[in-house]
Formats: structure tokens, sequence, C-alpha cells
């Protein structure tokens, strides 16, 4: 315990820390390194220089290089501490209870020394308290607001689950906040970041993976449901989810109102691997005489059928004369088409520019149950 003394006495004596004032630890006593870590050389070089530079750093970059490298030293001391694994498991929890008591008692700051998955491992997580103090004192705002953002998210003593994912046990994912907004106002922070400084990118990237994780693999959402989907509409682009991520997702009951069962095979669209007839996508368009009145089609069946399969799908037209290209794909399943009409005269065909996006759309049954129809909407023109 000799070195534990001496290492203790000289924190009592060192100032209060700060990103100007910190501890000198390369002329600290570092020989718990020798018991807990068989002396790893290494590792205490690298300590050594963390400190040296926290007390060094002079612009983002150099804040932004701590913050990784903190990172890496709390995994090192997580996996790389040498404790009783080869008998019971109390004598294990006894040897590991005994090393967060003695490395706790230092006080280093950055390192949070406990324990994870109900306490059955060893674990260093990072304070970001000295990383925050060295972004007070670089030039500029951009290093404190890059690490704003990150705290936001996982804290400034870093927790094991991001902030909008509620965890109770480390057996399970835990419930996701999807529906409060706070995902979509994290997201737009990011991209207004991102989009303007080189800056903690990796980190920023990987906190957006993380939350397309948990969307995906949850226990569940407990807002409202219909937030969930809306705010879910929001970002799902941003998120870049796949076809197989997509299907993952549409299997939960709450994202059955959104399941898009459309497809578009040689120019034309689909619909459960049934063409959409022409006439029912041309009732969106603007007729001859200025009429531009219809916003909205049920393809799919409400209480009776729907155009998909309706006995008319043109009323009052020549569906013969009708046909459409598909010019664009937009996002949020929005494409630019065209309607094109044969018509009498010296006009020959009419074209009509239409913007129209597939949605599912709630329909109240007499019953008072509600479904959830696939539609096609006309949201706008284009030239």
């Amino acid at each position: 315990m000799k070195y534990i003394i001496s290492f203790l006495l000289s924190i009592l004596i060192a100032a209060p820390f700060n990103a100007q004032e910190t501890m000198r630890i390369q002329d600290v006593n570092l020989e718990w390194i020798d018991d807990y870590y068989l002396g790893d050389s290494i590792l205490k070089k690298r300590l050594q220089n963390f400190y040296k530079d926290l007390n060094e750093a002079s612009n983002p970059f150099e804040t932004e290089a701590l913050f990784y490298e903190l990172r890496d030293l709390c995994e090192s001391l997580t996996y790389g501490i040498e404790l009783n694994e080869e008998d019971d498991f109390v004598s294990y929890e006894n040897d590991m209870n005994d090393a967060i008591q003695v490395l706790g008692s230092f006080n280093l700051p950055g390192f949070d020394f406990t324990c994870a998955g109900e306490c059955t491992m060893f674990y260093v997580r990072p304070h970001y308290g000295p990383i925050l103090d060295v972004a007070s004192y670089t030039p500029g705002l951009h290093d404190d607001i890059a690490l704003k953002i990150i705290t936001d998210t996982w804290g400034v003593l870093e927790d094991e689950s991001p902030s909008f994912q509620m965890v109770e046990c480390c057996a399970c994912p835990g419930s996701n906040r999807l529906g409060s907004g706070e995902q979509y106002a994290l997201l737009r922070r990011i991209n207004k970041f991102t989009d303007n400084h080189d800056l903690f990118v990796d980190e920023l990237e990987s906190i957006k993976s993380t939350m397309k994780n948990y969307i995906l693999y949850n226990d569940g959402f407990p807002m409202d449901e219909a937030a969930v989907i809306d705010e879910f509409n929001l970002i799902r682009n941003e998120l870049s989810f796949n076809e197989k991520e997509l299907d993952i997702l549409m299997k939960k009951d709450i994202f059955q109102s959104i399941t898009l069962n459309y497809s578009i095979e040689q120019g034309q669209f689909y619909v459960n691997g049934k063409q959409v007839p022409t006439g029912c996508i041309a009732q969106l368009k603007t007729e001859l005489n200025g009429d531009n009145s219809q916003a909205v089609i049920y393809l799919d069946r409400t209480s009776l059928r729907g155009c998909m399969n309706s006995n008319i799908a043109y009323p009052g037209g020549n569906e013969e004369a009708l046909s459409y290209t598909i010019n664009d794909s937009l996002s949020n399943d929005t494409y630019k088409i065209t309607v094109f009409e044969a018509v009498n005269g010296s006009l020959g065909v009419s074209a009509d520019k239409i913007i129209v996006q597939f949605v599912k759309r709630d329909y109240l049954l007499e019953d008072d149950e509600k479904i959830y129809v696939l539609s096609l909407s006309k949201i706008g023109d284009w030239k």
C-alpha cells in the first residue's frame, strides 16, 4: 500500500483539476499499473501522454484527439486488468470490488472505475469533464458544440445507453423514445454541425448508427403511436434504412400502418405484384378545363373496393387513351410523373406533370376499427 499512500498525498497536494492546471501524471506514482496491469509500460506511457496533452491542448483538433484517446484508454483499462478469473465468481467479484475501490480512490480525471453487466464485469467508463474543460480554453466554439451534442446523447459521465433509449437491464435493449422528437432534433443538430465542420465526424456518425440500431432492435415504443410514425417518417431517409432493415422494422405492429407494398417494374407502378391501373393514377391529373380537385386515390380496399379492384378505374373517361411515365424518384416514396391523355383536335395529346406520393391513410370502419389503406396522393406539380 506504500505506493497508494504516496499517490494520494500527491493528489491532495495538487491544485483542483482544470484544463490548464492538470496533474502532472508523468511525475505521479503509477505503480498500481504493475499490480493490476502486469506493469504494462505502454499503458503507463499512454496515460502520461494523455495528461500531458490534456494540459497542452490548444486547438479543437487536439480536443478531438483527446476525446478519442480517453475512450481508447478506458477500453484498455477495462479489458487489460488482471483479476482472479480462474476460481468461482465470488472470488472474482471480491477482486473486482477491491480493484474498483483502490483505483477509484485515485480520482484520476477522466476515468470512472466501476462495474457493468449488472455488476458482473469490471468496467472503466469515460468522464468527459476534463475534455469539456479543454474545449472551453481552445479558440472558437466548434469543439464545444460537438461535445455538447455527444454529452447530451451519452452524458458527461458516459452512460451505457444513449438518452433516447430507456434500458432497465443489461440483458434487454430497452424501450425507444421515438415519437418524443428527441431523435429528429438530435439528427438536425448533427447534420447542421457536420455540414460545416469536420470535427468529431466519426463519433457523430456513430451516434446516428446507434440511433438506427435501437430503432430496429428494442423492446417497444412507449410514445403515442401517431407520434412514433411521424418522427420515423422525418428521420427514415437520413438514417438510410435498407430494404432488409425496413423488412425487420415493418414486422413490428406499430409500423404496420406504414408498410408500402408497391414496386416499380418496367417503368410502371405495381402493388403486391399487380400493376396499378393507369386510370387510378390519371384521376389525379389536372383536367383540360383547369379543374384540379382530386387529392388522393385509395389503391387498396377500404370498407369496399379500392381503385386497384374497382369496376371502373377511370370514371367518366376512356382509360385506353391514358398513359404515364415515371420521370424521377424523390425521397419518402415520392415521384415526379407525367400523365398523358389522347384528345381530339389539333392538341392530340395532353400532358400533366404532377408529383405523387405513396402513403398509408387512416380509415375508420363502421365498427370504429381503424385500418391503414395504401393510397396515392397528389402533392404538387413540376416543370
